[in-house]
């Protein structure tokens, strides 16, 4: 019986050396994302165990868009949301507690790969930057980061931004729009491109390549005064985020094996997804392209005055994220 004591008491010890401390007790918290694809990598990480690891349930409640996710950041509605890069910080600027704290998706690390870009029907008498004058454009957002990238390409390829009508509109409505002769230029995303192709549109260009690799799109904030008192969650919400974008970055099969059944709406229609386009998902934070992308922001508006891309992040309490090497 001693012997099995011993034993037990080792085993015992042993665990509790390499079980991360929150297991001992399971917190439930909520996560405003948008009902897209870009956040398969967390249904996964809830798969993997990532989030379980760190002693952490989390429940998505999905949102129209990041503004009222920002909202139920800043309510306590929800612990953690995605917000859009221009947006987050302009809520900061205003005084509001947000802090951003991990990634989600972001251009691409090659300025080469399509990101946001932007197509023209045929004789319409577009195909360059400067061609956009006086257009109209659609846009997923407006004051986001799609929008400032678009007005900085077409302003810095001889353009003049401030005639273009950026009209907002789903992606849906806009190929249907083009299909119906009533919309001449549009932006879409990486899977818009299929449409694109179809509709023998021309490419003017990609708006994100002007300024720099790894420019994140939706990172997730927090709410600083709730961070302070839940530093250790805060940690691990964000290890587990970091977690989940690495294994889909290096297992993208068993991401595409994912997407019907996470988001059947998304992919209606899609019989093959073996070479099906994934968004950039990437765990680790370009600093000198974020401060890019800030610095647009105040140049078009959305921000009041410049800022700096480090001092929008929590980092208080030991509170660690993970920069790009």
């Amino acid at each position: 019986m001693k012997n099995l004591t011993t034993t037990l008491a080792g085993a015992l010890l042993a665990l509790s050396l390499t079980t991360p401390a929150a297991l001992a007790q399971d917190t439930a918290i909520k996560v405003a994302v948008l009902p897209q694809i870009n956040t398969l990598p967390l249904r996964i990480g809830v798969e993997r165990g990532f989030f379980a690891a760190r002693g952490i349930t989390p429940e998505f409640v999905e949102v129209p868009m990041t503004s009222a996710s920002a909202s139920a950041v800043v309510s306590g509605a929800v612990q953690f949301g995605v917000v859009d890069l221009p947006t987050g910080a302009a809520a900061q600027e205003k005084g509001l507690p947000l802090k951003w704290v991990a990634n989600l998706f972001t251009s691409p690390a090659d300025a080469r790969d399509p990101f946001f870009e932007t197509y023209a029907v045929k004789d319409s008498g577009v195909s360059t930057w400067a061609d956009v004058n006086g257009k109209q454009l659609r846009i997923g957002c407006r004051n986001c980061l799609q929008h400032i990238l678009l007005q900085n390409a077409i302003d810095a390829e001889g353009g003049d931004s401030k005639t273009v009508e950026f009209m907002v509109m789903n992606e849906a409505d806009a190929i249907a729009a083009v299909e119906q002769g009533h919309l001449k230029v549009m932006t879409v995303s990486i899977n818009g491109r299929a449409h694109a192709a179809r509709l023998g549109m021309t490419l003017i260009g990609d708006a994100s390549a002007l300024l720099g690799p790894q420019i994140p799109v939706t990172p997730f904030v927090v709410n600083s005064a709730w961070a302070a008192s839940n530093p250790k969650l805060v940690q691990g919400f964000i290890d587990a985020v970091n977690d989940s974008l690495d294994f889909v970055k290096e297992n993208p099969d068993e991401a595409r094996a994912k997407l019907a059944e996470y988001y059947p709406l998304q992919v209606r229609g899609v019989t093959d997804f073996s070479s099906y386009p994934l968004p950039h998902w990437e765990a680790c934070l370009n600093m000198v392209s974020i401060q890019s992308a800030l610095d647009v922001a105040a140049r078009y508006g959305v921000l009041t005055k410049p800022v700096v891309a480090g001092d929008l992040f929590y980092q208080d309490q030991g509170v660690q994220i993970r920069p790009c090497s």
